[in-house]
């Protein structure tokens, strides 16, 4: 049954357990909404997609900019105000290496944000023309690229949290 001093034990380390817990559920969530984002575009992106497809994949491509801010937010508060603090990550190897990660992640989908918002203008302005194969393929491969990043990226979070590296 309920023993209050192993609730109290369990909580004596952590003074903002609530701020911490809606932080780490504001992470996990922001990481299931690029992970949903990139699906959409990547289920999507084919040659000779109808202006429905595009004005889909251009709500994906915003949808993965907001949940990518909520997870640059809730991280930052996770290493600054929560968990071990910065001092912490600040000389752990592995934090810099996920941190490469998401630079390398972040630079890999500009590519296709760009070229969703050039097609989204161009369409706007009367220019639509279909995607070429040349042109889906490509995206199609940063889509790829981008889920493995997905993949690995809270693998380092992983390790780093049991102290490995």
């Amino acid at each position: 049954v309920a023993n209050p001093s192993v609730a109290s034990a369990a909580t004596a380390g952590a003074p903002n357990a609530v701020g911490s817990a809606f932080a780490a559920y504001g992470h996990y969530i922001s990481m299931i909404g690029i992970l949903a984002c990139i699906m959409a575009e990547r289920l999507t992106i084919k040659p000779n997609m109808s202006e429905e497809e595009e004005d889909f994949i251009a709500a994906a491509d915003i949808g993965l900019g907001v949940w990518g801010v909520g997870i640059a937010y809730s991280g930052y508060l996770r290493a600054v105000e929560y968990e071990k603090g910065f001092d912490f990550y600040a000389h752990e190897p592995l934090f810099w290496l996920k941190i490469a990660f998401v630079g390398v992640f972040g630079a890999s989908s500009f590519f296709n944000t760009v070229v969703i918002i050039q097609r989204a203008i161009a369409k706007r302005n009367g220019n639509f023309t279909p995607m070429g194969e040349k042109l889906s393929n490509r995206m199609i491969r940063i889509c790829n690229a981008e889920l493995t990043a997905i993949a690995i990226i809270p693998l380092t979070a992983t390790f780093m949290a049991r102290g490995v590296g």
